[in-house]
Parts: structure tokens; sequence; C-alpha cells
């Protein structure tokens, strides 16, 4: 993995899905706020191992397999 941001990623989440995916990563990242998602998906927080996984997990199950860049 190159980079910790998962910004290519979210970018390909459907408007429509974008609330159900936040609540899913933040549950995951077990944070509260919608800053602490944002700068994780920026990469401006490193993620572990096991966190960066169910992450991509999540974003498997809305069909997205490129999730990490800032592009």
């Amino acid at each position: 993995m190159q980079t910790t941001s998962f910004n290519k990623g979210y970018r390909q989440i459907a408007p429509k899905d974008r609330e159900r995916f936040i609540a899913r990563v933040k549950k995951a990242l077990g944070v509260d706020s919608v800053q602490s998602f944002y700068d994780y998906k920026k990469g401006s927080r490193e993620l572990k191992f096991t966190k960066a996984k169910a992450i991509e997990k999540i974003f498997a199950s809305f069909g997205i397999t490129e999730v990490w860049g800032k592009k």
C-alpha cells in the first residue's frame, strides 16, 4: 500500500451511499467524529494494517476494489 489515503475509493462511492459508508468506516476505525473520518480519508492519520483491511472489506461490499490513493 503506497498511501493510507482512501480518497480514490471514496470518490467511487455513490452519493446516495456515502452516509452509510461513512458510518461503517467510522465504526471500523473506532471514531465518532466526521472530522476524524476525513483525516483518515485524506491520509493525515496513519492506519494500522488491521483497520486498512477492514476498510478494504467495506469498499468491497460497495463493489470497489481500487481503494488507496489521493486521486
